[in-house]
């Protein structure tokens, strides 16, 4: 939602950021800084994190798509609880102790 409320206001919140008290202070070095100078280093931060959430969810789609063709269910079970979910080896290992061997796991 952030992002596509990026995409529709992006002019709109460069003007807020000229205008705004964000501007006025991006460095601890620099107290009383240009605040046009501040803001369009602000909107070219807010771009980058833009660009990088794009590349994100570029990736995410690409492992979602591998995942969704494995078809060994154990071990596509296996790759879910450990890579989707996000659990540790061990804890797979102990998850899957008696379900799954422990090759399939590696």
């Amino acid at each position: 939602m952030l992002m596509q409320d990026f995409e529709k206001f992006e002019k709109e919140l460069r003007q807020v950021a000229i205008d705004g008290e964000a501007a006025r202070r991006i460095d601890q070095e620099d107290l009383h800084a240009d605040k046009t100078a501040n803001a369009t280093i602000l909107i070219e931060k807010q771009r980058w994190v833009y660009k990088q959430y794009k590349q994100y969810q570029f990736y995410t789609h690409q492992l979602r798509r591998a995942f969704s063709l494995i078809q060994d269910e154990e071990a596509k079970r296996a790759v879910d609880y450990r890579y989707m979910q996000g659990y540790s080896y061990k804890e797979t290992l102990l998850f899957f102790r008696h379900g799954l061997s422990d090759s399939t796991i590696r």
